[in-house]
């Protein structure tokens, strides 16, 4: 009977775990991030996988969902993504500073309806670590290269690729955790740049 108990315990923590991906796991992340910055964009990342996913549905099809959720919305000529944006800015207060500038910097820019008015946004830092990060694992995957080149180009995710990743989300290789978690900070920037303002 004990043994019995034991293994249960075991295989309810296994299904918990199911879909739980580690960035430290990752021999480009690893190479990429410090420790402590691992463990910061693993807050990120889980948060995002948590806005897209309930625990019990594989991260894949919840992927492949979203996916198809966002290609509706930019159909429709609206671009709602389903991403609490305080519960974003809460994760972002948990994390260390220097932690959120190896990814972005801030911005200002002007809108048309307030054109005497500044709005601060994120872009990409160029010199952060996270574009280091793409640079490196866009060696072995051609759709992060592209995205490097365009985050390169416009200083964060460029018309082309918002584009890109929402006709061709099929032909992303989702399965590798480098893919989820250039898509989960993709989408993170593109919600904090629509929300912010």
């Amino acid at each position: 009977m004990k043994q019995l108990l034991i293994f249960g315990l075991i295989l309810g923590l296994t299904n918990c775990s199911v879909g739980q991906i580690r960035l430290a796991d990752d021999k480009i992340i690893k190479k990429s991030f410090s420790e402590t910055e691992i463990q910061d964009l693993q807050l990120l990342f889980d948060f995002f996988n948590r806005s897209i996913c309930d625990s019990n549905r594989k991260l894949e099809d919840c992927y492949d969902d979203f996916f198809k959720k966002v290609k509706q919305a930019a159909d429709s000529g609206s671009m709602h993504l389903p991403i609490p944006f305080e519960n974003q800015k809460e994760v972002y207060r948990k994390f260390q500073d220097s932690t959120f500038y190896q990814i972005w910097t801030f911005g200002k820019t002007w809108t048309h309806e307030t054109p005497n008015d500044t709005l601060r946004e994120v872009y990409f830092r160029w010199d952060g670590k996270f574009m280091k990060f793409l640079k490196k694992a866009g060696k072995k995957d051609e759709f992060i290269k592209a995205y490097h080149e365009s985050a390169e180009a416009a200083g964060g995710p460029g018309p082309s690729i918002i584009a890109g990743i929402i006709m061709n989300y099929d032909k992303l290789n989702i399965e590798d955790p480098k893919v989820k978690f250039v898509i989960a900070i993709h989408y993170l920037t593109l919600n904090d740049q629509y929300k912010r303002k």
